[in-house]
């Protein structure tokens, strides 16, 4: 029986150790009682946690993610991601693959959660929880940087004096005087002679 167990350890500890090598960015995370999580560690590339009891934690698009919850008893304090309007994404306690995210590609065992942030996941996921504890909750952010890259240029360019697009050659300026050659509504046309 030692032998067994100790080949289901190793094999736990092969897939843990997997799913974190495969991750561009580990969250790891403690539970305070029943009260609330705790981020113990944040490690890689485009993730972010910020704020004290309730964490927010800040993920960019395309990236990989592991939650470790190693240091936390997954039978008790079961962690599940959900959407803004709080449908679950992903469970600890659901015994079923989750369904419609196979472009995330989501692994959940007992020891976290890992998946991909997608375009579309980024648009909802939410929050993350205890499945038993509904007071321990923190939130979700997906982050496009590319997206934020484009809103600060733009912002940028409104700021900027004379950055205005030049008209192309032959368009009039858009502080040109044209004259007016509207016609009113109720008048007629000019006829040609």
């Amino acid at each position: 029986m030692k032998r067994l167990s100790g080949l289901i350890v190793l094999f736990t500890l092969t897939g843990l150790a997997a799913a974190v090598a495969d991750a561009d960015g580990v969250i790891t995370l403690r539970n305070i009682g029943s009260e609330g999580w705790q981020v113990t560690d944040v490690q890689g590339r485009g993730v972010s946690a910020s704020g004290v009891g309730l964490v927010r934690i800040g993920l960019e698009v395309g990236n990989r993610y592991h939650f470790d919850l190693s240091s936390v008893d997954s039978d008790l304090f079961a962690m599940e991601i959900r959407d803004r309007s709080g449908r679950v994404l992903f469970s600890q306690k659901d015994d079923d693959p989750p369904q419609g995210w196979e472009e995330a590609a989501p692994v959940i065992t007992d020891e976290g959660i890992t998946f991909t942030l997608t375009e579309e996941l980024a648009g909802r996921i939410g929050t993350y929880r205890a499945v038993s504890y509904p007071a321990m909750v923190g939130f979700l952010r997906g982050v496009d940087p590319a997206a934020v890259e484009r809103a600060r240029r733009d912002r940028q360019e409104a700021a900027t004096p004379g950055a205005e697009e030049t008209p192309a050659p032959g368009e009039p300026s858009p502080d040109a005087d044209i004259p007016d050659t509207d016609v009113a509504p109720d008048a007629e046309a000019p006829e040609a002679s």
